[in-house]
Order: C-alpha cells, then structure tokens, then sequence
C-alpha cells in the first residue's frame, strides 16, 4: 500500500517555484520568523492592503469566508516550504468554497461549546424564574455545571487548530472530522503545536499594542495577526514527525 504525501501537491504543474526551504521532522518552530515572515514577501504591502478590505467585509460575514480560505491556503503552502507562503488574491473563487469548508469545520466542531452552554444555561434560566437568590445547594450545581461548559470551549479552542491544520494540508473536508488522527498530531508536535498557538495570541497582543501606539489601523493589524497564526501552524506541519519517510516537501503551485 502506496503511502501519500498530504504535503506534496499534484504532478504535472507547470508552474515553476522557487526552492523549497527545508526543515527537518522534529525541530523547533521559529518564533522569531512566524512574527516577521509576513514583511519579508516581495509584495506584501498589496496583499495587506487586500487583505483589509476582506477583513471589512467581515463585518458582513462573506469577507470571513474569504479570510479562512486565505488562512488555510497559507497553512498549506508553509507546509510545503514555500519560501514566500502569502497566497496571492487571484483565486477568489477557490478560495472562497475552501474558506467554507473551514468555516463549516469549525461550526460543527462548536457543537459540543453550545450544548455544554446549553447545559449550563437552562437550569440557570429555569431557576432564576423562580428564585431571585438561589441557594447554596443550587450554587453547588451550577459551579461545577459553569466550569465544565468554559472546559468544553477551551478544549474545542485548542483543539481546532489542529483539524484546521490537517483540512488545509490534505485538502480534505473530512480531515477535519478525523478525531483519532487530529489528536495524534497535536501529540506528535506538542511543543511546536502549542508555541504556534501562542505565536497567534503574541501577534494579536502586538496588534492590539501596534494600534494604540502607533496608530496603526485595527484592519491590517488584525489581518496580520490572523497571518501569523496561519503561518504557525503550517510551520508545525512542516516540522511533523509524521512525515518521516514520506520523501522531501516541494513548494506548491497555489
């Protein structure tokens, strides 16, 4: 049985890339790089400028949609070594049914959130129906009740990156689902999983920071900060263990 690489893209592409960069199954995730990788693009300036009016257009939720198909095509072309990972906006169109993938992978993955809120949410509506001031013996079953549900939606948000990850690697909606396989990632790549998820809340604090101090606007810091993430999480899967022997990474085509 024929092992695939989920990392290489398909054969016959015309299309030629500059080199691959390398990295070897197991090294550490370059903090540093995942902040500046987004300025060392020979056009980035355009993309940002682009990538800022989709992130108003998220206002009206179809920019959102766009914004996750960008994401995901980052994830995989730094997956795959491209040296300079930015996707150009030139395929609107592919991009957008595979922001929905991603954004229909994440609603089904808030199912457990909303059902743990639900859960909390109705005794709490039911009894404050009835009694202004609940007693001790009802604090005692909603504490335990409220701290489950904030588990269940901390758990899904550290666990997503990782079906994102794989959905935008292998290209398939499916990938997403795969429970068994998600987790093995995440185990695989623990250190770097992790160091990449917080490389997406660093962006997003300078983001924040860059905005109050410098003035600089909340739409291409945001965007930036969602570039960053993206970027992180395509350098785990660059570095996956469980890629060994599967044969080198090439640069994508897209």
């Amino acid at each position: 049985m024929s092992t695939i690489n989920p990392y290489v893209p398909p054969s016959g592409s015309s299309v030629r890339s500059p080199p691959a960069v390398s990295a070897q199954p197991g090294s550490a995730l370059d903090f540093g790089r995942a902040l500046r990788f987004f300025f060392q693009d020979p056009n980035w300036v355009q993309k940002l400028i682009i990538g800022s009016l989709f992130t108003i257009f998220s206002m009206f939720l179809i920019g959102g949609v766009f914004i996750a198909g960008y994401a995901a095509r980052l994830v995989r072309r730094t997956a795959r070594g491209e040296p300079y990972p930015l996707p150009e906006w030139d395929d609107l169109g592919g991009m957008f049914v595979e922001g929905l993938s991603v954004i229909g992978a994440y609603l089904i993955h808030l199912v457990p959130a909303v059902v743990g809120a639900g859960v909390v949410l109705l005794p709490m509506v039911f009894l404050g129906a009835r009694d202004s001031d609940p007693s001790p013996a009802v604090l005692f079953v909603l504490i335990p009740l409220i701290l489950l549900a904030t588990l269940v939606f901390f758990a899904v948000l550290l666990y997503f990156p990782a079906a994102f990850t794989r959905l935008a690697v292998e290209e398939r909606f499916g990938a997403a689902l795969e429970l068994d396989a998600n987790w093995a990632f995440v185990k695989r790549n623990m250190s770097n999983y992790f160091l990449a998820i917080a490389a997406f809340f660093v962006a997003n604090f300078l983001a924040q920071f860059g905005i109050l101090l410098f003035c600089i606007g909340i739409l291409p810091a945001t965007f930036w900060s969602q570039c960053v993430g993206a970027y992180a999480l395509g350098e785990v899967a660059l570095r996956d263990r469980g890629r060994v022997g599967q044969g080198p990474l090439k640069a994508a085509s897209r």
